[in-house]
């Protein structure tokens, strides 16, 4: 990669590009204010572009909680900014000027859409409230991923039995997995497939599908902000569904 020609046609810009270094590591950073904010991207130097230009966001906590940015380890904090999401584009990569203007943009646009639009940026977060949760839980769960395979059809307050893993293979594949089954409602199908016959039940486990009707999207980064988080959410629940909680959930837990 010519990262000389890249910097070179960005002298002429709208946007401000200059060579920089990351962890000892030669980096591009791009600075734009977006409403009264600096903010500041990084791109990690590659040998070749394989795909459009990726770019990292720099002291993404000071921002908030963001959409499609996830605080990396890896890379000193820095926020990795996802934006796939958008439409796609077909890159000249025989001019990566071009293609780092492009990227540039993108990154630009969807942040400027996140910092300015609350509403977007909390509609966003729902959208992609799995991923959110999992990289927020998985410093809790031990060395060893553990993968639960949850299934049912109903749509109110459901108890849940659950079973053991039945194969020492790959933890994330379904016969070494964990799964928890309805106890009322069994679909015979779906219980086969997991093999249920097979595996013993998780004695001093239990769990339940509550049907939240609204969340925080704003998920907490440590283990008690998680616990409250969730009380929150519980407290949102329906008072019927709260009785039934206290009745079947919490008091078969004590």
């Amino acid at each position: 990669m010519d990262y000389a020609s890249v910097l070179e046609y960005f002298l002429d810009s709208d946007y401000e590009v200059e060579p920089s270094s990351y962890l000892d590591l030669d980096t591009l950073s791009v600075s734009v204010e977006i409403d009264g904010l600096l903010v500041s991207l990084v791109h990690f130097y590659v040998n070749e572009l394989q795909q459009l230009p990726h770019f990292f966001l720099k002291d993404p906590a000071s921002f908030g909680v963001l959409a499609h940015v996830l605080i990396t380890q890896n890379f000193g904090g820095l926020g990795s900014i996802c934006v796939n999401n958008l439409d796609s584009v077909s890159v000249n990569f025989e001019r990566p000027e071009l293609a780092f203007e492009e990227s540039i943009r993108r990154h630009v646009e969807l942040l400027r859409s996140l910092i300015t639009d609350s509403e977007f940026n909390q509609s966003e977060l729902l959208r992609e409230f799995s991923t959110n949760w999992y990289s927020n839980t998985k410093s809790m769960m031990s060395k060893s991923p553990k993968k639960l395979y949850c299934t049912s059809c109903a749509a109110n307050f459901t108890q849940l039995d659950i079973y053991k893993p039945i194969s020492p293979d790959s933890v994330m594949s379904i016969p070494a997995s964990f799964t928890a089954m309805p106890i009322e409602g069994n679909d015979q199908n779906v219980a086969c497939f997991f093999k249920i016959g097979s595996r013993q039940q998780q004695k001093d486990a239990t769990g339940c599908i509550l049907p939240l009707q609204s969340i925080d999207p704003v998920i907490p980064h440590n283990a008690d902000g998680l616990k409250t988080w969730l009380l929150d959410a519980l407290q949102r629940l329906p008072h019927e569904i709260k009785i039934r909680v206290d009745k079947e959930f919490v008091s078969y837990q004590s």
